[in-house]
């Protein structure tokens, strides 16, 4: 089966993962503190703080917002679950916004509509790798922080400088693939530092710190200065990272020359705008999107849907709002198979399949 996502993994990988076993050392340490550097750089933030997950991340940035029990976060329902999860957990409440028809990204009118004074924040999902080229200013004159949920969008040429935090993901099918983790990134000096002490249960110092401290003793004592998380990115996982971050420019030219052949097929579908995208997702919007499926999985092929609008979940509850054009485009997205590894001869024979499909219509 032609698998719809799939890591670039190699020696590279393997050996910086037995480098690191090898050192002893393989919590929260050195290797962690250089992918946090690189990866700012590479993104262009001054500061970035990794965690075990994507969703860590979010969670870590709705915290670092100041968001609580009773207070609100606007956030687009065409989204993995956890952008309104990681609210949930701090007791917030997720609001869901319907999506833009053209772009499916949040309609920032809709989203708009929703501001209360309970509103803590928004979070922008950069819907399979798009990017914005700007932020709203009404949200800025209700002093409403904008959250980036960079999942899908490590690659982009997003410009950070427009949203004071910016969460990503390093799940094992990401275009940076760890097998799992996430980073928050920012520009301020603060919110990192306070980051930094949540991630790792509110302690000041690391373990790693203060086991290398120039007297060469370990230093037991630090202090608590707010209750924070077990949500830290470990060396194992950092060392994947940066040997993914050295190969992403690579990766990533891959994925536009993946792209451009699907196009060059000029299917009888319409392909979701990719212009600036990181091109993590090859969706298309397609008439019967089911039979389409099963007509793909006959011929070895799997595809995706992303995603099943998240308000419609039993978790959030029986009233849920109306939301006409996710509840509507959903129902006709496939995200068809796109990764690095992926040979140009097989998006061929994926395109020869949907054109077969469609051409077996009465």
């Amino acid at each position: 089966m032609i698998p719809v996502f799939k890591p670039s993994h190699d020696h590279r990988e393997i050996i910086a993962v037995a480098e690191t076993l090898r050192s002893g050392w393989t919590g929260l340490g050195p290797r962690v503190t250089e992918f946090e550097r690189q990866f700012a750089s590479y993104v262009g933030v001054k500061y970035a703080v990794a965690t075990n997950s994507g969703t860590a991340a979010l969670h870590l940035a709705y915290r670092l917002a100041n968001t609580g029990p009773g207070d609100e976060v606007i956030v687009p329902s065409l989204t993995f679950v956890s952008t309104a999860l990681a609210a949930s957990y701090l007791g917030a409440v997720a609001i869901f916004a319907d999506s833009c028809a053209d772009t499916l990204l949040m309609d920032y009118d809709h989203a708009r509509t929703l501001i209360t004074p309970r509103t803590k924040a928004v979070c922008l999902v950069l819907y399979g790798g798009q990017t914005v080229p700007s932020i709203p200013q009404f949200y800025c004159d209700r002093n409403i922080p904008v959250i980036f949920d960079c999942a899908h969008a490590c690659g982009s040429k997003q410009d950070l400088s427009i949203a004071p935090l910016h969460c990503w993901s390093f799940h094992a099918v990401k275009n940076l693939a760890c097998g799992d983790g996430g980073m928050v990134t920012m520009h301020s000096e603060d919110l990192y530092e306070r980051a930094r002490r949540l991630r790792w249960c509110g302690i000041d110092t690391s373990t790693y710190d203060r086991g290398v401290s120039p007297t060469g003793t370990y230093k037991w004592e630090y202090d608590v200065k707010e209750v924070g998380y077990k949500s830290h990115m470990n060396d194992i996982t950092a060392s994947i990272g940066l040997e993914q971050l050295k190969k992403l420019p690579d990766m990533q030219e891959k994925r536009s020359k993946i792209a451009e052949r699907y196009i060059s097929h000029n299917l009888p579908v319409q392909i979701q705008p990719i212009l600036n995208s990181s091109l993590h997702l090859l969706s298309i919007r397609c008439d019967h999107r089911n039979d389409l499926a099963d007509h793909l999985r006959g011929k070895g092929i799997n595809t995706g849907v992303h995603y099943k609008p998240i308000h419609l979940y039993d978790c959030w509850g029986k009233q849920r709002p109306f939301l006409p054009i996710v509840e509507r485009e959903w129902q006709r997205l496939l995200t068809l198979p796109l990764y690095p590894d992926l040979e140009l001869e097989k998006v061929d024979y994926i395109c020869d399949s949907i054109k077969e499909f469609y051409g077996r219509l009465p």
